[in-house]
């Protein structure tokens, strides 16, 4: 998986990998590098190695090498860790680059969560401010409703005893 030369042991970072690749609308598996692929075939017989660097071995068990060949493997060996770590660098880079891409979606939808608070907020407040004018409305037109009433009752009381 990603960056897998410094965070091998970390499950997260294939999380974290994935989770921008989906971000970006990628697959969300991702196919196993030839080496990894190796080493779990080579872990799962239980050897620890390859099976090429055994096969090799035992075909060079009884020469001696010269000298040549020997700086020969040397600077293949130098070549072959070049590769190796520039590899993990690019693959660090885009871990990284993921990383940051998915700091900068998760910033615009807290940016965006907030307007929405605050657009609620908003709307919560007009409704209370509403709910206040008609509950004191409500109360007026109670209070109006009883003056009413007792006007029309002591009028019509009125009326029976002067009548």
């Amino acid at each position: 998986d990603s960056y897998d030369c410094v965070h091998k042991s970390n499950s997260h970072v294939s999380m974290l990998s994935n989770s921008s690749k989906l971000l970006r609308g990628q697959s969300q598996v991702a196919p196993k590098s030839s080496r990894s692929a190796a080493r779990s075939s080579a872990t799962a017989s239980g050897s620890g190695r390859t099976k090429s660097t055994d096969t090799t071995r035992r075909r060079n068990a009884g020469k001696a090498k010269s000298a040549a060949e020997r700086r020969r493997d040397i600077r293949s060996r130098k070549e072959r860790a070049r590769v190796s770590a520039r590899d993990c660098r690019a693959r660090k880079k885009e871990y990284v680059q993921d990383l940051e891409r998915k700091v900068q979606y998760l910033e615009r939808e807290h940016l965006e969560q907030l307007e929405r608070i605050k657009q609620m907020s908003n709307r919560i407040a007009e409704l209370e401010a509403h709910i206040r004018r008609q509950q004191t409305d409500q109360a007026l037109w109670a209070a109006a409703n009883l003056s009413l009433e007792l006007d029309t009752s002591s009028s019509a009381g009125m009326g029976t005893d002067g009548g």
